[in-house]
């Protein structure tokens, strides 16, 4: 039977030259597909049971399966143990942490995606995905997404909108919105979000213990200077990408995604993109 889970459908783009070029000996694309699958929501993973239950728990739900160029991730709306409870912004939470992280990975290494996340029926085992989810992201990706990002179906906002715990979770900081209405993940703030929640613990906990000022270092303000390089890596890839023999087509892709980066180093916001409050 199937169950309703928050999915996501991702493809890589330009994956048919990839395999051209890696089939003419360029074993590099490869080690980046498997390197991104492999560390994606590093955080999720990187903790053993013993050292912190509550990324362990987190682990144990979470499914990425990669077939060629597509990418399918899915989480219940919630879950829980008998040490922890996620509701489905919590899931909502981890998830994008995920698939942040494979798409950072991928753009580092000058692989772009693209994607879309939605919520439906779903099931899988050790050899099938039956998903009506599935479908309607595919759809998504396909034919409204358009440009090199994940965006979030109309359907699982109106959850989020829809639930009694709306207001207590401010997602703006990792969604965002342009010109064509359409809400997507920004991938650039997925260590942000994390390094913010650090700060507040690591400020709590000093406060309890009397000892606040003692450490002045900012997790968040380390990973914004991280931030900021990668953005300057993916848009040095984009310029060189547009100044080769490529179709307009695939211009308007690169173009979409160094607009959306001079937006986030605060030069240019040409296409009215702004943060995305749920």
């Amino acid at each position: 039977m199937t169950t309703t889970k928050i999915i996501s459908f991702v493809d890589i783009l330009g994956f048919s030259k990839m395999i051209e070029d890696y089939d003419n000996g360029n074993d590099q694309i490869l080690e980046s597909l498997i390197h991104a699958m492999n560390n994606a929501g590093g955080f999720i993973k990187a903790l053993p049971k013993e050292n912190n239950g509550f990324l362990f728990d987190f682990r144990e739900c979470i499914e990425a399966k990669l077939f060629s160029d597509c990418l399918c991730v899915s989480v219940p709306l919630e879950y829980g143990n008998e040490r922890n409870t996620y509701n489905i912004y919590d899931q909502f939470w981890f998830f994008y942490q995920y698939l942040s992280g494979y798409q950072i990975l991928l753009l580092q290494k000058g692989i772009f995606t693209r994607g879309a996340i939605t919520i439906g029926s779903y099931y899988s085992d050790e050899n099938i995905i039956f998903s009506g989810g599935l479908v309607e992201a595919y759809n998504l990706e396909s034919k409204v997404a358009n440009y090199p990002r994940v965006i979030i179906s109309k359907k699982l906002l109106d959850v989020f909108k829809s639930s009694e715990l709306h207001n207590n979770w401010n997602y703006s900081q990792i969604l965002n919105i342009d010109n064509t209405n359409e809400v997507y993940i920004n991938p650039f703030n997925y260590r942000i979000s994390t390094s913010q929640l650090a700060d507040q613990i690591l400020h709590e906990m000093m406060s309890k213990g009397g000892i606040e000022g003692v450490f002045s270092n900012s997790f968040q303000a380390e990973d914004l200077k991280d931030k900021n390089i990668i953005l300057q890596e993916v848009l040095a890839i984009c310029q060189k990408e547009m100044s080769t023999g490529i179709s307009d087509k695939v211009k308007d892709k690169y173009s979409w995604m160094i607009d959306f980066i001079n937006y986030e180093l605060s030069t240019d916001n040409s296409r009215e993109f702004s943060q995305f409050k749920i």
